[in-house]
């Protein structure tokens, strides 16, 4: 699934989490701005290193 069409059914608690996760530079964003701004970066966010960057978990201390 593409991320635009991914983006169309998203929670506003999921576009919230997506784009936390990608910069905290935006403060709060309504959905139908959520889902633009998410679509417009989406060669960013699908960048294989940064998936690989933001799903490496050796590193996290997992008693915590």
């Amino acid at each position: 699934m593409r991320i635009e069409e991914a983006v169309k059914k998203m929670t506003k608690q999921y576009l919230g989490r997506v784009l936390d996760s990608f910069t905290k530079d935006l403060g709060k964003l309504e959905e139908d701005e959520a889902r633009d701004y998410i679509t417009r970066n989406s060669d960013e966010l699908a960048r294989t290193e940064n998936i690989h960057r933001r799903l490496d978990m050796f590193d996290v201390n997992h008693s915590t």
